[in-house]
């Protein structure tokens, strides 16, 4: 039934609308259908009596209203509708050490925070566990790994900003480091992201330089000497060395690997020529004193490869000016550590200072205008570690702590993704909630449709076509370094349920139902092809047999391609069939 409705859908276009109902009502019907039996008591037990029915009072008008004027008011203090996005360990790992970085951790709450990180902690395991973490051991490497977020670095970011917050006996340390200690490798030396076991997935016991990093870092601050582990330490010092790049026909020659695994790529996103794993490896040396082990003189060859003297800044990957604020934070810290000699060290301490964003904090380069609070906390570190911070005045640093506190706090802890990137459903939430209240005219339209507008994408490749989830990208758009859970979900469902992308039949719907609420859908109609745009979520239905659990769903938003059919199988959730199909309802009526 569902095949053939969707079939006749695309011979026969003039009736899509009356099928499109007819399909969305057998599919709700089969939805609920499976939720029946078990909630009919329920029903049953909810009949209410209408004499109870009561008019809404005075002050709950006063209350809804007051609601809608603080959308306003907030809008005019930001300049855009603020997103709450989820707090995390990571990031608020982040926010501490940055604030505590530029001498103001007075200013952050840190009851709140302790209770935070401690609402995370397990007593009989003695571990601190996430959604992140849990998204880490549901990864499937056939789709995609999410850095920096392992099992180990998760534990480790919460042990860190507790020390920082003076709050380290609410722990079992010796239950901390048998954990950390559990994750070492045997086979390799080094640490990979969770206790090691022989029969683990093959990329999971790929040790790295940032699971090491922060493994390291941790049992150094909780084991009060090295002397029980000399041997390991011997053994870590020597795999460290072993990711340093001595093959000189290697144009990133004296730079360091983050694994030994030609075939992991375990710094996805990051596109570089090694210098955040070179941070991590040189780091982690400096904690035993061994950085002088590393072949400084070829590690020297690197760094003036990544050196634009000429214009002043490092760079961290072939596009000279992707995250070049950052690689030029990491960048002059690694060149003082090592004692790399830098054209003008004034000029390049400038770049990095002068280079903040209209906020007062940094964004990841000069060409791609996103700030996450892993940009602010790698240049903030750096500065710090480099004996730089004193570049910031008395007035910058206020700015830059009020910023991060603002724009990525939260009642409890800090998110990845600051306040000024709202969602689709944000911003549909609001339209509708407006619309419904017959204010709409109150919003400012104009931001409106160009918050949407400017997220709508078109590729013919591989067949795309449609909304990103969230805007206010500015002219460039790229995805978060720091991957935050509401975009990046791919990955198995046995720990973590969350299924958000960054694009989606779902950010589509809501972006078009909101243009249509502010009577802009036919303007958009005017420079875009809808039919088009039609066409190509009817290409996105999984139609394979082979895949009996999955056939005749949409998958949220690529077009359906014997090239994808593992990635797009495991990539279906009857959430994007149904706004799959109440986006084509909706583009049938215009």
């Amino acid at each position: 039934m569902f095949l053939s409705l969707i079939q006749i859908i695309k011979i026969n276009m003039a009736t899509m609308k009356k099928k499109l109902i007819l399909l969305s009502g057998c599919i709700l019907l089969i939805f609920m259908g499976s939720f029946y039996s078990k909630n009919i008591v329920q029903f049953e037990g909810e009949k209410i009596n209408s004499e109870s029915l009561q008019m809404s009072s005075e002050a709950n008008f006063d209350n809804i209203n007051s609601v809608f004027a603080e959308k306003v008011s907030s809008y005019d203090t930001y300049g855009v509708y603020p997103q709450l996005y989820k707090p995390s360990l990571q990031a608020t790992f982040y926010g501490i050490i940055s604030i505590d970085s530029l001498g103001k951790l007075d200013q952050a709450k840190k009851t709140p925070l302790i209770d935070y990180i401690m609402s995370h902690y397990n007593e009989s395991s003695g571990l601190f566990m996430d959604k992140y973490a849990y998204r880490y051991l549901d990864t499937d490497f056939s789709q995609i790994y999410y850095p920096l977020t392992s099992v180990l670095e998760v534990n480790s970011y919460a042990v860190l900003a507790l020390d920082r917050l003076d709050a380290l006996g609410l722990i079992d340390v010796n239950k901390m480091v048998s954990f950390i200690w559990s994750c070492y490798d045997p086979v390799s030396s080094g640490f990979i992201g969770q206790p090691y076991s022989p029969i683990l997935d093959d990329f999971f016991k790929v040790s790295t330089a940032d699971n090491t990093y922060y493994a390291i870092k941790t049992l150094d601050l909780l084991m009060s000497n090295w002397n029980s582990y000399t041997q390991q330490k011997n053994d870590l010092i020597s795999y460290i060395n072993s990711l340093q790049i001595i093959d000189n026909s290697n144009w990133r020659f004296g730079g360091f690997f983050n694994d030994l695994d030609p075939n992991f790529d375990s710094l996805p996103g990051f596109t570089e020529p090694y210098l955040f794993s070179s941070y991590y490896s040189i780091k982690s040396l400096v904690i035993f004193g061994m950085e002088g082990s590393i072949n400084i003189n070829t590690f020297h060859l690197f760094l003036g490869s990544i050196y634009n003297s000429g214009a002043d800044f490092f760079y961290s990957s072939p596009n000279q000016n992707r995250s070049n604020i950052v690689a030029s934070a990491i960048g002059l810290d690694l060149s003082l550590l090592t004692g790399f000699a830098l054209v003008d060290e004034s000029a390049l301490t400038n770049f990095i200072y002068t280079h903040r964003n209209s906020l007062g904090i940094w964004d990841g380069s000069t060409t791609i205008q996103i700030h996450e609070l892993l940009d602010t906390f790698q240049i903030v570190r750096s500065l710090s570690e480099a004996g730089k911070i004193g570049v910031l005045s008395f007035t910058d640093v206020e700015q830059i702590v009020d910023v991060i506190i603002t724009y990525f706090g939260r009642e409890q802890g800090f998110s990845l993704i600051s306040i000024d990137y709202p969602t689709m459903t944000l911003l549909h939430t609001i339209v509708s909630s407006f619309d419904l209240y017959e204010t709409v005219s109150d919003l400012d339209l104009l931001e409106i449709y160009g918050l949407i507008t400017e997220v709508y994408v078109y590729e013919d490749i591989i067949q795309y076509n449609g909304f990103y989830s969230y805007s206010n990208i500015g002219i460039s758009w790229t995805p978060f370094r720091s991957f935050p859970l509401e975009f990046y979900s791919s990955g198995n469902k046995n720990y973590s349920k969350e299924i958000g992308y960054e694009m989606s039949h779902r950010a589509t719907f809501e972006a078009l139902d909101s243009l249509k609420k502010i009577f802009k859908l036919d303007d958009f109609g005017l420079d875009y092809d809808l039919t088009k745009l039609k066409d190509d979520i009817l290409d996105s239905q999984f139609l394979n047999p082979s895949y009996p659990e999955q056939h005749g769903a949409f998958t949220y938003i690529y077009g359906y391609d014997t090239w994808l059919l593992d990635y797009l199988s495991r990539n279906i959730y009857f959430e994007y069939t149904y706004y799959a199909i109440k986006t084509l309802e909706l583009l049938v009526e215009v």
